[in-house]
């Protein structure tokens, strides 16, 4: 193998068991050949064509970290309600075998 995604099952081989044994480079994805070519630049080209179209998105909307100085002081205001809040539904908030 040449190039191998790591987005996907795409890989670029050439004279392996998976491809014809005919001197190209073949493109590879989920097993099955879908470009060949002899010249390796032509295959690289594709190869980066259609890593593009299976790669996941990078826009994450559902990322719950919050972004402004301001929704991080709400997020930890929120934090510290619940736990002050929390000991009572846990005995008080008090040490256990001490």
């Amino acid at each position: 193998m040449i190039e191998v995604s790591p987005y996907g099952k795409l890989s670029i081989q050439k004279d392996t068991f998976a491809v014809p044994q005919d001197g190209q480079y073949h493109v590879v994805e989920a097993s099955k050949v879908v470009f060949s070519s002899p010249n390796l630049e032509e295959a690289r080209h594709w190869f980066k064509e259609r890593e593009k179209e299976i790669r996941p998105s990078t826009n994450n909307n559902n990322d719950n970290r919050p972004k402004k100085s301001a929704d991080i002081d709400n997020w930890l205001d929120r934090k510290a309600a619940y736990w002050s809040n929390s000991g009572s539904f846990r005995g008080g908030g008090r040490l256990r075998n001490r």
